[in-house]
């Protein structure tokens, strides 16, 4: 593959996984869950609540994987390092009733489910090379 071609894929494919990443963690977390808190919630609340986040990363991670087609992983690193910042700067704020431990395991959730998108990606039959 010529390397504007793959620049270019990579970098549409880490912007268009943003924004489908902040579109679906939107969706998870304002829409589905809103009311959803770790301090009033049941733990079966909050087991859905961080499982559909580990879906949506995983809606994300194949996205992600196909506009690349699957030639490379710097769409899910950039997409990865942007949800652990997300959770050291934004969480850092005193909005939110959670602990930091949960925070960071629903984080690891969306990222491990980034990643098991880019897995079945590679591993779907109709997937372009």
């Amino acid at each position: 593959m010529k390397s504007k071609r793959y620049l270019g894929l990579t970098f549409f494919g880490t912007i268009v996984g943003a924004l489908c990443l902040i579109l679906f963690t939107t969706l998870v977390e304002d829409v589905f869950f809103k009311e959803i808190n770790y301090c009033t919630s049941t733990p079966s609340e909050l087991t859905f609540k961080t499982l559909a986040l580990l879906g949506a990363g995983s809606v994300v991670g194949f996205k992600s994987s196909l506009l690349v087609m699957r030639s490379n992983f710097w769409p899910h690193i950039v997409l990865s390092a942007a949800v652990f910042v997300q959770l050291f700067i934004v969480k850092e704020c005193p909005l939110t009733a959670d602990p930091i431990w949960y925070d960071a395991l629903q984080c690891s959730f969306l990222t491990g489910g980034l990643w098991l998108g880019n897995y079945s990606a590679h591993k779907f039959p109709l997937a372009p090379v």
